[in-house]
């Protein structure tokens, strides 16, 4: 795979990951995320992990919290190209 594509694949597959996370979350209500749903989380989205501590005062289901997501979306974009560069050069050795 060329990487171009690996890297944008990568980037949407960081975003979706977010996305996808929000889309429960919003369903949920917030108060009612099963904590395995948390877990799973943690390892597809390791920039949710300080979500708790950065959008506590934010209110839910509000454009700002929306914006904050979108946020979080595009660094869980970032981090997935950055491991996968990682790990792209490390296999190529």
């Amino acid at each position: 795979m060329k990487a171009g594509r690996y890297y944008a694949f990568l980037a949407v597959a960081g975003f979706a990951a977010m996305i996808l996370l929000f889309g429960y979350a919003e369903g949920a209500d917030y108060s009612e995320i099963n904590p395995a749903i948390g877990l799973l989380a943690t390892f597809l989205c390791p920039a949710f992990l300080p979500a708790p501590w950065l959008l506590f005062d934010l209110n839910a289901h509000s454009t700002l919290m929306t914006v904050a997501w979108l946020i979080m979306a595009m660094l869980n974009s970032g981090i997935y190209v950055a491991v996968g560069a990682v790990v792209r050069a490390i296999l190529q050795k």
